[in-house]
């Protein structure tokens, strides 16, 4: 079977889409995760590292899902965890 460019991009977007469907939050990068915690990315890159925030890595780089993330900040704030270091 010979697949054209156009056949081939249109089969890949439709495995993407239907992926999309069952995983579509978005990933933030630890800039994106930064902003939203408003501290550094260094700082957010080391408590990633020490697992104190929830992520995981895609090759070296940490990745995060705002649910998680949303879900840890409410969470420190109501057991009075705070963002400073132990």
């Amino acid at each position: 079977m010979n697949l054209s460019f156009l056949d081939a991009k249109k089969r890949i977007e439709n495995a993407s889409s239907a992926t999309l469907e069952h995983h579509s939050e978005p990933v933030w990068d630890c800039h994106e995760a930064s902003r939203f915690l408003r501290i550094h990315p260094a700082t957010v890159k080391r408590m990633a590292r020490e697992e104190k925030l929830p992520a995981f890595k895609i090759g070296n780089r940490w990745r995060f899902r705002p649910s998680e993330l949303d879900a840890w900040a409410r969470s420190a704030i109501l057991s009075s965890h705070s963002l400073r270091r132990e």
